[in-house]
């Protein structure tokens, strides 16, 4: 018998030590941020400053007379208004996208539609683009004919993607992704018309300056596809395109991320019904194409909506909401993080958070930042997933790592934040992709615990470079990629 409990201690004790170490975000506070019920936001952007800048749609007056206006409004960490304006006076305006730019500016865009004609979310005339100074000055606004916006992306050679979708002729829906200057003159655009309808919603610029979209084509004869396709800086010419069948059931538009190692994962959810259980699915391929995996999990009776992200352990990290569609009022936040191969490895939930539909947005500290988008206006600061506990004796890391990069890119300086598990001798450089050397940040003695160091890229020019960080002692070594723009 007792030889029996040594050998079940034993067992227990090696799948204890030899499991991953999960990184998970923890709640760092809510706030309630009390605006305006006839505001509507669509993104949120976290400042270096600590601010939070938020875009959305703000609904004024009443009947014909109703009017929407853009509007973009600044917090404090403590959800008070720093500034917030609107912008233009004589027609509907729908904000539905929002990015921050190289310069720091913000880009708003959305559609247009006649101030005589019944707010339509599926309305299909013309987009305006504008561009909205760090202070929230409106520095240059213009329109085209690119239907209802789905995406937007400030890419780093300045340009300015739009991406969205146009009702075609048999009332069925295509593509449009508009290429602009950074003064919002249109100088390209490609169009996606295949199938029974071909939405592709969200566009990611790479590391290497292309683009990767992910979506929904809906082909007769086949049925649901999710659509991943990765296009060139020119956006001409397709470097390649992959489709995946999609299991019966009612599907939002997938969303695409980009992990450490190049490859991209594009997820979404099908929402539960009273005869099927919710689910996540995720499609893994690499920088040429190839699928990797293919993974559809169930997450239960519930709706779900959420974000996923990766965390240090190169890992996707799934922060989401659900309920439970047979009680609206058991709202819960939940963590799911899974494997490189897609596997669940942990779930857990936040009981001190109660929120539905949100916007999140990463924070310059490596953690997130959440606004609420439903009744309960809540504001809410996630930590660095990557970061060590407080609740650890003396916060000292488990782990030899780069904790975070930020910004990055980036258009003058970075934040390099690291962790030392022991003292040692570190030294960080920074090299090209050629491996020459161009920078020395630290080269010294350096006590155990979290660090950070500014890398000034003054004189330099712009590319892709590496961040080493390099413990002689022992060995350790860390490298990670930093894009620096002009």
């Amino acid at each position: 018998m007792k030889t029996a409990w040594i050998y079940r201690t034993l067992v227990l004790l090696i799948l204890v030590l030899t499991m991953p170490c999960l990184c998970q975000p923890e709640v760092e506070w809510v706030k309630e941020f009390d605006y305006d019920q006839h505001t509507y936001y669509e993104d949120i952007i976290a400042n270096e400053d600590g601010t939070y800048t938020l875009g959305g749609t703000q609904y004024v007056g009443n009947g014909q007379n109703q009017r929407t206006l853009p509007i973009v409004t600044t917090i404090n960490s403590n959800a008070e208004i720093v500034w917030s304006n609107t912008y233009g006076d004589s027609t509907q305006h729908y904000v539905r996208s929002m990015v921050k730019t190289n310069d720091g500016s913000y880009l708003i865009a959305g559609d247009v539609a006649n101030i005589n004609l019944a707010p339509r979310d599926d309305w299909d005339g013309p987009t305006f683009l504008s561009k909205i100074s760090p202070d929230g000055e409106e520095l240059w606004t213009t329109s085209y004919d690119c239907g209802v916006v789905l995406d937007l992306v400030s890419c780093r050679d300045n340009s300015i993607g739009v991406l969205g979708y146009y009702e075609r002729i048999d009332h069925l829906a295509g593509t449009i992704l508009l290429r602009t200057d950074e003064h919002g003159n249109e100088s390209d655009r490609k169009t996606w018309d295949g199938g029974l309808y071909h939405m592709l919603g969200t566009t990611i610029e790479t590391d290497d300056g292309n683009l990767v979209l992910s979506g929904i084509l809906w082909l007769d004869e086949v049925g649901m596809l999710i659509d991943v396709q990765k296009i060139d800086q020119r956006w001409h010419n397709r470097i390649f395109v992959q489709w995946m069948n999609l299991p019966a059931g009612h599907y939002g538009l997938p969303e695409v991320i980009e992990d450490q190692d190049g490859n991209y994962i594009v997820y979404g959810f099908c929402n539960a019904s009273m005869e099927t259980p919710a689910r996540l699915y995720m499609l893994k391929v690499d920088n040429d194409g190839r699928i990797i995996w293919f993974r559809n999990h169930d997450l239960g009776q519930y709706r779900c909506t959420g974000k996923l992200v990766i965390n240090g352990n190169n890992h996707p990290l799934l922060i989401a909401s659900r309920e439970e569609i047979d009680d609206f009022e058991n709202k819960q936040l939940i963590f799911i993080e899974f494997d490189s191969d897609g596997i669940l490895i942990s779930q857990s939930t936040n009981d001190q958070v109660r929120i539905r539909y949100f916007l999140i947005n990463e924070t310059p500290d490596g953690g997130y930042i959440i606004l609420s988008k439903s009744n309960n206006k809540l504001l809410v600061k996630l930590s660095n997933p990557n970061s060590i506990s407080t609740k650890e004796e003396n916060d000292v890391p488990s782990n030899f790592q780069i904790s975070s990069i930020y910004p990055n890119p980036f258009n003058s300086s970075t934040t390099i934040s690291y962790k030392l598990p022991i003292q040692s001798h570190t030294t960080i450089g920074i090299y090209n992709t050629q491996g020459q050397l161009i920078d020395v940040l630290i080269e010294e003695l350096m006590s155990a615990g979290q660090h950070s160091v500014v890398w000034d890229a003054e004189g330099v020019s712009a590319g892709v470079y590496l961040v080493r960080i390099l413990e002689t002692g022992g060995g350790m070594k860390e490298i990670q990629k930093v894009i620096l723009v002009k």
